[in-house]
């Protein structure tokens, strides 16, 4: 058309894949012999007629490929500036009905997608005319429906979604000092809140999105209740002794958390409506990491057995434990998923850490895909 340009061309064999990566962070599939062939005169086909766009949808970036080798990656830009590299086998299965390469926040765009290698050097500009240059190692390669959203130097741990899913907050060390980490996913921005006492572990959303956290105000940590500005409010269960991990059910009347009262780690239940503290585990001298069901009537937590370290469910309504994870190699940080059914964990079973999913009942666990590198402390969350 008149007002049309070319912005890319490349030489493709018949059969070779060629990738649509579209402005919203989808890419769709077809081989080049399913692509219409016309005359060197020919307008072309509008890509609306080979691939079910949405309304606003248009094409970002076209690749093609052969293969879809494990030791190359899919960069991707975009238009708020945030990269993203993935495995190009994580594309592998790509449809023509489109599938997800990138997640993408609100108001951001997918601007650029590039095949990079080990070794290889990126270059980005702006429109202003200003360029960055970095080695391609600098992007940790992530799963293909994955988004990293801190960046900061030091360890994040611990995160925990809001119920409205707009914050992320979570335990954030650095060569000196503990913070409360806080991601804001309406604007995109992380901050740090230091407390006094410089100790802050396990942060945990109640349902009205305000933050129960431990934080240490003496010798030992303190569970506290910090407000909807992260600011520490009031404490919700304090002793001479470690209390740490709270976590919520749906009503918010319910925290179970691990407490070393009694000499070793062990998990117990308040109940914020009478004030009861009650203990849950009764086996075993390591037990930590509690996590609530969202109906308040299951506890998974991790146990020190001697294979190990597992996931075991107490059951508060019958009293019944059960063992859900039976390894090899070390079990551990459960969350439930907000259906009180499925269980989130992080085991080394595989040889490094990784996410796994079971059911509250037990059975086979399955691996969630999380790309290259460990992976640790599953969150639900929106």
């Amino acid at each position: 058309k008149e007002d049309d340009v070319i912005s890319e061309m490349f030489i493709a064999s018949t059969h070779e894949y060629v990738l649509f990566f579209s402005n919203r962070g989808k890419v769709y599939r077809l081989k080049v012999h399913e692509l219409p062939i016309g005359s060197r005169q020919a307008r072309g086909t509008a890509i609306v007629n080979l691939l079910p766009f949405e309304d606003g949808e248009r094409i970002a970036s076209v690749i093609s490929c052969r293969e879809f080798p494990d030791d190359e990656y899919l960069l991707f830009a975009t238009t708020d500036g945030m990269v993203k590299k993935t495995v190009m086998s994580a594309y592998d299965r790509s449809r023509r009905d489109g599938i997800i390469a990138i997640n993408l926040k609100a108001g951001d765009a997918l601007l650029d997608v590039r095949r990079v290698r080990e070794g290889d050097r990126v270059v980005m500009a702006t429109t202003e005319g200003k360029a960055i240059m970095f080695p391609e190692d600098q992007v940790r390669a992530t799963g293909r429906d994955l988004r990293q959203v801190t960046n900061i130097p030091g360890s994040a741990m611990s995160p925990s979604w809001s119920p409205d899913g707009r914050y992320v907050v979570f335990s954030h060390l650095d060569d000196s000092t503990h913070a409360l980490g806080v991601w804001d996913r309406l604007n995109n921005t992380v901050k740090r809140v230091r407390f006094p006492g410089n100790t802050v572990i396990g942060p945990c959303f109640l349902p009205d999105n305000r933050v129960a956290v431990s934080l240490s105000t003496g010798h030992y940590p303190d569970i506290f209740l910090l407000n909807r500005q992260f600011k520490r409010e009031r404490p919700l269960e304090q002793s001479a002794a470690i209390n740490v991990s709270p976590s919520f059910d749906a009503s918010g009347t319910k925290m179970a958390f691990t407490s070393s009262r009694l000499g070793s780690p062990q998990v117990f239940l308040k109940d914020f409506s009478t004030g009861s503290v009650t203990r849950v585990s009764m086996d075993g001298s390591y037990n930590s990491e509690p996590c609530i069901s969202p109906d308040g009537t299951l506890i998974a937590y991790t146990k020190a057995t001697p294979s190990g370290f597992r996931i075991f469910v107490h059951d508060m309504v019958t009293g019944y434990e059960q063992q859900i994870s039976f390894g090899p190699g070390r079990d551990e940080q459960p969350a439930f998923a907000p259906d009180s059914y499925f269980v989130a964990f992080t085991s080394t079973r595989s040889g490094k850490s990784q996410i796994y999913l079971t059911t509250r009942h037990g059975g086979e666990a399955k691996l969630v895909p999380t790309g290259a590198g460990n992976a640790s402390f599953p969150s639900w969350g929106k």
